[in-house]
C-alpha cells in the first residue's frame, strides 16, 4: 500500500490527475452549454432556429471523412507520380 501512495504522490502524476479534472469540467461545462442552447433552438417557434438542429444531428465528421478521401486520394497518387519521376532521374 505504500508504493501504491508513493506513486500516487509523485509531483507529474499529480499534476496530470489535475489537468485530467480540468479537461474534464471544461468539456462538461462546454457541453451543457451548448446542449441547453441547441435544446431551446429545437422548440423555438422559429422555423430557421428549428431547421438548425436538423443538421446537428448529421454526422458531420463522417461525412467529411468521405469527401476528403475524394479529394486527397488524386493528389496522393500525383505526389507519389512526381516522387517516382524524381527518383528515376
Amino acid at each position: 500500500m505504500s508504493l501504491f501512495l508513493h506513486y500516487l504522490s509523485m509531483p507529474y502524476l499529480l499534476e496530470g490527475i489535475e489537468l485530467t479534472l480540468e479537461v474534464t469540467a471544461l468539456g462538461l461545462g462546454g457541453g451543457l452549454i451548448l446542449g441547453l442552447i441547441l435544446a431551446g433552438m429545437q422548440l423555438s417557434r422559429f422555423w430557421a432556429l428549428a431547421a438548425i438542429v436538423l443538421f446537428a444531428g448529421n454526422p458531420i465528421l463522417a461525412v467529411r471523412a468521405t469527401q476528403a478521401k475524394d479529394e486527397v486520394l488524386p493528389v496522393m497518387r500525383l505526389i507519389r507520380a512526381k516522387a517516382d519521376a524524381q527518383r528515376l532521374e
